[in-house]
């Protein structure tokens, strides 16, 4: 998945470092260390713009130059990242946070990488500590990205505290909202899930995106208002005929003939 082309909400929940950090590291001369400051903006302009090889090509002569940048390990992370190369990718999320211990965004993108290959208790520790910055710039992906965690160990209740606080700093997250008004739906709230999973709808627009008119459409069901779930299960047969969900939407149409 490409960061600069994936839905803007899913970007979202990635910290990129864009801005050159220098290291006092007294066995690289400042001719190497300027070069290696160079790469890693060159590199980290790649990696905004979808060019993942280029990327990493850069940010590799970067750390050959100055293997001891936080920043310039946290960016060969998500540069492993988004290749699926997760092995390498916590490598370097972990070299980052040994270099620079209170780093919010690598504390973030580890996070984020457990929760991709579903180690939800390490993500929550993780994550936990990046929301406790308090001078972190972008509180809304950390609670977040602490919410899915939440969500995906099935700890419903704190799940929510956290995408609230995420939604407080930036009501207009697609994958956030999902996200929270599929918990509101296992906490069996299922009025207010259905408001969310609408407003989710709403957000995503016209991105490929198809769990939020599923679990509409379910919330609906539940709370007995059949019209209305009958239309979301249209909805996303007709937007999104091939998703993992059309399947299960037909067969609730088929209950609610």
């Amino acid at each position: 998945m490409r960061l600069s082309r994936m839905p803007k909400s899913a970007a979202l929940l990635f910290c990129l470092v864009t801005s050159i950090t220098l290291t006092a590291c007294s066995t690289v001369s400042p001719r190497d260390r300027e070069k290696a400051n160079l790469y890693l903006e060159l590199g980290t302009t790649y990696l905004v713009r979808g060019d993942y090889p280029l990327a990493l090509k850069a940010l590799l002569r970067s750390q050959k130059l100055n293997p001891d940048n936080a920043s310039t390990q946290n960016n060969l992370g998500l540069a492993y990242y988004v290749r699926r190369r997760f092995n390498h990718a916590q490598k370097h999320f972990k070299r980052a946070l040994e270099l620079r211990p209170k780093f919010t965004e690598a504390e973030n993108n580890l996070g984020r990488l457990y929760i991709t290959v579903g180690l939800y208790k390490k993500a929550i520790r993780e994550l936990k500590l990046a929301t406790a910055d308090l001078t972190y710039n972008h509180p809304a992906k950390s609670w977040s990205n602490l919410g899915q965690a939440y969500f995906y160990d099935r700890q419903y209740k704190q799940a929510k505290v956290a995408l609230e606080n995420s939604l407080q700093a930036r009501h207009d997250s697609c994958k956030t909202m999902d996200i929270y008004g599929r918990t509101l739906y296992s906490l069996k709230d299922y009025k207010s899930a259905a408001e969310s999973l609408d407003q989710a709808i709403r957000i995503c627009g016209k991105s490929k995106f198809d769990q939020p008119h599923f679990y509409s459409g379910m919330s609906f069901y539940k709370l007995g208002e059949m019209d209305q779930a009958r239309a979301r299960f249209k909805e996303l047969v007709s937007l999104f005929p091939t998703s993992r969900y059309a399947a299960q939407a037909q067969k609730m149409l088929e209950i609610l003939k």
